[in-house]
């Protein structure tokens, strides 16, 4: 869990430093992949966090900014011999996402906005193994193993609860290019990250329930 509690914590630090004007989120985010990407990785449900930035010019419909974020996808305990000794480590197969957002307002109110939105964007899959106990020699391992360009379109409702703050419900279908990524089910145990290897497209929707601030 090191490297996904890591980026979870400089989400939320980028989450505070861009806070500067318009709008900022943070979502809980979940993810069904598509075709022979759910097929490889065995219907995992992909899960994670990421914070959003929407900049707009006043009276406008439209909205531009970005969207940044973590989902683990698999994630593992097991012992592994290191110079002959067994030692308990924490195994994880992750991806990030970097999306630009083009936002539309279809119905927008006091206290209540329809939207639809475009996105275009990457995503990168890291997979990592640290140890869990101290002094063991062992310093854990961390590979990337590919990005894909994605495109996607969606849509949402936010609902406002307070002066300036909006619950943020939404719904976006991306189709992604062919990328090599790695599922390793708990039943196995790897050897290296390089085992459990796939290649495919990258399509996925991806489902957020958020939380938005007016700046």
């Amino acid at each position: 869990m090191k490297y996904f509690r890591l980026t979870i914590l400089l989400l939320f630090i980028s989450s505070i430093g861009i806070a500067q004007q318009n709008s900022f989120g943070v979502n809980i985010k979940a993810y069904t992949p598509i075709s022979k990407f759910k097929k490889n990785i065995d219907e995992s449900v992909p899960f994670g966090l990421s914070v959003n930035y929407l900049m707009s010019k006043e009276n406008s419909r439209y909205s531009l900014g970005g969207e940044i974020g973590v989902a683990m996808y698999s994630t593992n305990d097991y012992l592994l011999d290191h110079q002959g000794r067994d030692i308990e480590v924490n195994e994880e197969d992750c991806f990030w996402t970097v999306h630009g957002v083009v936002r539309y307002d279809l119905v927008r109110t006091d206290n209540l906005v329809v939207y639809a939105e475009a996105r275009a964007g990457l995503t990168t899959f890291f997979s990592s193994t640290v140890p869990l106990e101290s002094d063991t020699g062992y310093s854990g391992e961390f590979e990337f193993h590919g990005t894909a360009f994605n495109t996607g379109f969606g849509s949402g409702i936010q609902r406002r609860i307070g002066s300036n703050i909006w619950i943020n419900v939404g719904a976006n279908l991306h189709s992604g290019s062919k990328v090599d990524y790695r599922y390793m089910p708990e039943s196995d145990q790897s050897v290296s990250l390089e085992d459990g290897q796939y290649q495919s497209l990258s399509h996925y929707m991806g489902y957020r329930l958020g939380v938005s601030f007016d700046l």
